[in-house]
Formats: C-alpha cells, sequence, structure tokens
C-alpha cells in the first residue's frame, strides 16, 4: 500500500501545486511486517503460543483497481475538499504516475498472528 499512497500524494500535489510529498515517516506496521517481527510483539504484548501466518496475495492495478485502493480505503480522506474536476485531475494523474513507475500489482499479502493470552 505504500507505493498507492506515494503516488497518491504526488499526484495531489501536482493537482493542488502543494510541495511534492518527501517518503512518508516510519509507521509501527513497517516494523512489524514480517513474521517474525510480528511474532515477536504479539509476544510482548502478552500473548503466548504465538503463531504467525503469511497469506501472499497480488493484486493485479489495473486502472479501476488502482483508483479503487484509494477510493476503498483510508486514503480516500486526502480527496475531502477537492472538487468533482480536482478529483478527477487527481485520478488522472495518480493513475499516469502509477503507469510511468511500471507500478502494475499490489503486494497486499497478509500476516494473520494467533496468540492465547496469559492469565
Amino acid at each position: 500500500m505504500e507505493a498507492a499512497g506515494q503516488h497518491l500524494r504526488t499526484a495531489l500535489a501536482r493537482v493542488t501545486g502543494a510541495t511534492p510529498p518527501e517518503r512518508r515517516s516510519t509507521h509501527l506496521i513497517d516494523r512489524i511486517n514480517a513474521s517474525g517481527a510480528f511474532g515477536e510483539w504479539l509476544t510482548a504484548r502478552g500473548l503466548v503460543d504465538v503463531t504467525v501466518s503469511t497469506h501472499e496475495f497480488r493484486l493485479s492495478m489495473t486502472p479501476e483497481i488502482s483508483w479503487l485502493v484509494v477510493t476503498g480505503s483510508g486514503y480516500v480522506a486526502a480527496l475531502s475538499g477537492l472538487d468533482e474536476q480536482q478529483t478527477r485531475e487527481v485520478r488522472d494523474a495518480y493513475l499516469e504516475s502509477l503507469d510511468q513507475a511500471g507500478v502494475n500489482e499490489l503486494d497486499a499479502t497478509t500476516l494473520i498472528g494467533v496468540g492465547t493470552r496469559s492469565r
């Protein structure tokens, strides 16, 4: 999802004239985005017998799916305050940016962690 967000931020800057964004800062998800780190994080929160499984999934980034990633997620908040014309311009700039960068799939791999709460 990080690539989609970066391309959206770039498209918004292009349409609104804002300063192009820098790379976003590191979030918790970035630190626990691997099975070992996620398992350790769950264990540190008091779970025992922790198992983490990885469910790989890659989503083909057609123009329709690419825009749905924006409008069907928290990224849609970035469009608030834009009129219809600006929203269309952001969509076009976003899709163009993805295309120019060769982004044709989204890694939607998911980690599932399970554990038991110790008493």
